[in-house]
């Protein structure tokens, strides 16, 4: 894939992690009274969003 491609796959990909983090916690995980769900939920939301962001500026040149 071209530069472009990917920056635009990247930013796509972006944009739905963050709606996902509307939509998990106030809609899938509102009735769960344990943490581990949410913890587990924000552990991974992290880690993707980290390597979304790295592979976006991974060759990002002036």
């Amino acid at each position: 894939m071209t530069h472009q491609r990917v920056g635009t796959v990247c930013l796509v990909l972006l944009a739905m992690l963050i709606a996902l983090a509307y939509i998990v916690p106030f809609a899938l995980l509102r009735d769960v009274q344990a943490w581990h769900g949410a913890f587990l939920f924000w552990t991974v939301f992290g880690l993707l969003v980290l390597g979304l962001i790295a592979r976006l500026v991974a060759e990002w040149r002036p």
